[in-house]
């Protein structure tokens, strides 16, 4: 689904295939981009937060398999299972680590990968309310995924109020975010 592109090498392309006979000897940067991902401005509007409660300790994944409800296409994959972390953010990747004690910037070759992070952070909803549900009716579904007032680790405010809501049929991702408090040192939200 994307394109490649090389400043030096205009005419070394015919779609996604290399045609070695129009490139002259040298390095040759290439660079592919991927399109169908882009960020908007979005105007905050929460969504219903009722649906299945998530109970989940310090440094925590939920149940493997989570339905989303629908088929959702995240870089090019279709995923109808997710999983929820109890540091902030929702996975793809089943049985995958919990992304403690801090976030990173993402893309990252390291891991946790595969994800969509509301705040990711070293947090702990132990005290916390964390829900999912599937909206509305096909083609026009979306899942929402809640986190209501979690704490940072070791701090007893509720720290984090955020929301990421997932549409079917556009791929279409909206992280609406109410409270990010004072965390240990920056969060990763993407």
């Amino acid at each position: 689904g994307g394109v490649f592109t090389s400043p030096t090498c205009g005419t070394c392309f015919s779609g996604n295939d290399f045609l070695p006979v129009n490139a002259s000897p040298g390095v040759h940067n290439i660079t592919y981009t991927y399109p169908p991902y882009s960020v908007a401005a979005v105007t905050f509007s929460p969504l219903t937060s009722a649906g299945t409660q998530v109970f989940l300790a310090d440094e925590a994944m939920s149940a493997t398999n989570l339905p989303i409800g629908f088929s959702f296409n995240f870089y090019g994959t279709p995923y109808s299972t997710f999983q929820i972390s109890s540091n902030g953010f929702i996975s793809f990747t089943q049985s995958g680590p919990t992304g403690c004690c801090s976030g990173q910037t993402i893309p990252n070759s390291s891991a946790p990968n595969n994800l969509i992070a509301a705040c990711w952070d070293d947090l702990n909803p132990s005290v916390a309310t964390i829900t999912y549900s599937t909206q509305d009716v096909a083609p026009n579904r979306k899942l929402v995924v809640t986190f209501s007032n979690v704490p940072f680790t070791g701090n007893a405010t509720p720290d984090v109020t955020a929301q990421i809501i997932l549409y079917e049929g556009s791929n279409n991702i909206e992280i609406h975010t109410t409270n990010v408090g004072n965390s240990n040192g920056g969060t990763t939200q993407g």
